[in-house]
């Protein structure tokens, strides 16, 4: 009986140790800590933020005839002094035309990008950042986050390697039992096996994800084997005025001046009267350098302190370092004062030398509605059509174009230049 016990915990113990797997670890030893106030952080954040546009916008010098485009030269040459911003104004596209009666300018999309590295105290090879958490909020009063484009949690998944196992074994067992003192002979058990295993390794994890508020923005990314969180991310976030300092304006627009044969006549026009929303006065008054907003983070550093001389991390020996990022700046301006006053703008069309002179048009429940455009491209076409045509009177019910309380004559059509007010 002993040796038929034996020989089966001799052959349990062989299935168990050829059959076990052996499984790729992510350290061999780690211990957490946080980073000291006082000594410099480990992980440093740089961030710029941009309007963001359409692959169909244009360049808005290109949408413009050869008029338009000198005219608009002139216009922005007067508030931009330097070349290169110029040139930037020029590249720019228009605001949008919208189709409907409400033209809306409370609301930026806006593009940040972050660029995350390693300060210059960090030297292992084998180092990475972990974990990083960036918080973007102390927006001015007036503004409030809407959405942004990290709705949905975004995930990546990395392969950490396969593990293959081939092992041969074989076990042998032998006994000389002895019944009543006479040796009967040697028993022996003999048991070969080979085991091929290979497993394939795989880890999911979190590239984007975040939280957002009308006050705060969150965002979250998670490293994962060999793989370090320095580089750039950007995200699209959209900012609104506070809908209770919200003006309105009434505008003009032309819903078409041509047809197949060329500019229609005079009495074909069809005007539109439109609504621009745009921020009140007072919250520029309040802004300084624009709509700025503060950025904070924190991480999780991966240092490595023995074993970086391996690609694998199974063997590392590592220390998980928590600490606040380093921010440069501190403060991102994600709306310029500038960008801001042009959502105020209304053009209008007047005299060379007389800007007291509005276009206007004399309206039987209006004998002097003055004719502002939303955009700097209705104006051009309008002035277009008017330079084309020679007309001074327009519509079906022929109301007369006016220059301030005058009749518009056609002598004064070529002199007139289109302007902008705040």
């Amino acid at each position: 009986m002993n040796l038929k016990r034996n020989l089966l915990i001799l052959l349990a113990i062989l299935l168990l140790t050829s059959c076990s797997t052996k499984l790729i670890s992510r350290y061999k030893s780690m211990e957490m800590t946080s980073r000291l106030p006082g000594n410099p952080p480990l992980v440093q954040v740089s961030a710029f933020s941009m309007t963001s546009a359409t692959s169909e916008d244009k360049p808005a010098i290109l949408q413009l005839s050869a008029e338009g485009q000198a005219a608009l030269i002139t216009e922005i040459a007067k508030t931009e002094k330097s070349s290169i911003g110029l040139f930037q104004r020029l590249a720019s596209g228009f605001d949008s035309d919208s189709p409907s009666d409400v033209v809306d300018r409370t609301q930026y999309k806006v593009r940040i990008v972050f660029s995350t590295q390693k300060t210059e105290i960090v030297t292992g090879l084998a180092d990475r950042i972990s974990q990083l958490q960036l918080k973007l909020d102390k927006l001015p009063d007036s503004f409030q986050f809407k959405h942004w484009n990290k709705f949905e949690t975004e995930y990546g998944q990395v392969d950490l390697g396969k593990i293959g196992l081939k092992k041969a074994t074989t076990f042998t067992a032998k006994a000389n039992p002895s019944f009543g003192g006479a040796s009967t002979g040697e028993i022996g058990v003999t048991n070969s096996k080979e085991l091929n295993e290979e497993v394939t390794l795989r880890q999911r994890f979190i590239t984007n994800t975040g939280v957002l508020d009308k006050n705060t923005a969150t965002l979250f990314q998670e490293g994962v084997t060999g793989i370090d969180l320095a580089g750039n991310i950007a995200i699209d976030v959209t900012v609104e005025v506070n809908p209770n300092q919200v003006e309105t304006f009434s505008t003009v627009r032309f819903e078409s001046l041509k047809d197949d044969k060329g500019y229609k006549a005079a009495n074909q026009l069809s005007m539109i009267r439109t609504t621009i929303k745009a921020p009140e006065s007072s919250v520029l008054n309040n802004l300084k350098n624009g709509v700025l907003v503060n950025l904070t983070g924190s991480y999780i550093f991966r240092h490595v302190r023995k074993g970086d001389q391996t690609i694998a991390e199974g063997d590392d020996e590592v220390e998980f370092i928590r600490g606040n990022i380093a921010v440069i700046p501190k403060e991102i301006i994600i709306l310029s004062k500038e960008q801001l006053e042009r959502t105020r703008y209304r053009y209008f069309i007047h005299p060379m030398g007389s800007p007291g002179k509005n276009l206007s048009i004399d309206l039987p429940e209006n004998p002097d509605q003055s004719l502002e455009f939303a955009t700097f491209r209705e104006a051009d076409q309008f002035l277009g059509w008017l330079r084309n045509t020679r007309s001074t009177k327009i519509g079906k019910g022929d109301w007369q174009l006016k220059l301030g309380h005058s009749p518009l004559l056609k002598k004064d059509i070529m002199n007139l230049r289109i302007n902008h007010r705040f």
